[in-house]
């Protein structure tokens, strides 16, 4: 049963990895396309940042009025996963501005 319950585990990882990659390179097309399809006056970074912020007040106001211990450590784990996302989606944007 074991063995079982780590190969879930292992593509319940897999799984989420895959959609963390997916929503990282939608997020870094959606900002370098929005500045050239609309007169946007942010760069990429500031439409990162942006985001970024967009993000830490909806996790925090999505948990504000819960006191549940667990709900707590939720909210600090998915603030502390969302800096290493954007950091994803910086490295994506600064590897598309190097030269090939």
């Amino acid at each position: 049963m074991l063995d079982q319950e780590k190969h879930e585990r292992t593509d319940l990882y897999a799984l989420l990895s895959l959609h963390e990659a997916l929503i990282a390179v939608l997020y870094a097309d959606h900002i370098e396309h929005d500045k050239k399809l609309r007169d946007v006056r942010e760069d990429p970074a500031q439409s990162l940042d942006a985001f970024r912020q967009y993000t830490r007040y909806y996790l925090e106001d999505r948990f504000s009025r819960l006191t549940d211990t667990m709900v707590v450590q939720v909210r600090e784990a998915a603030l502390e996963k969302a800096k290493g996302f954007f950091k994803d989606v910086e490295l994506i944007l600064a590897k598309r501005q190097q030269p090939s």
